[in-house]
């Protein structure tokens, strides 16, 4: 339980917190489980390499791992809680790089609004 207690804490904050990541909550519960990766991956029904690279971040969940965590999990952590922490390392993501983002996006935009909504 206090797995899905830091994910909620994680994904109420309003920035950012350390180092949490999907990365890190799946590194956490596979370890508070007590199991190898290769029999945890098994488990999940995908390819050890898929999930090493969900764990260190270079690559981005699909969909169903998400699902696939919520069944194994017994429904104690729900597929939403696995979302939201992925939505809010996206959000991390773009605040990080808000700046070099709206100078790269900035030469598509015409029309601009002159009044604040």
């Amino acid at each position: 339980m206090g797995l899905k207690f830091q994910m909620e804490d994680y994904f109420r904050a309003e920035k950012p917190v350390g180092d949490y990541s999907f990365g890190h909550f799946l590194k956490l519960y596979i370890k508070l489980l007590d199991k190898k990766r290769r029999a945890f991956a098994e488990e999940i029904g995908i390819d050890e390499t898929l999930l090493s690279q969900l764990i260190n971040q270079h690559r981005s969940p699909p969909d169903y791992v998400s699902i696939r965590l919520e069944l194994h999990s017994n429904n104690s952590i729900p597929a939403e809680y696995w979302f939201r922490v992925i939505e809010k390392d996206r959000e991390g993501v773009m605040l990080l790089n808000k700046a070099a983002m709206r100078k790269k996006e900035r030469k598509y935009v015409t029309g601009v609004i002159s009044a604040q909504i």
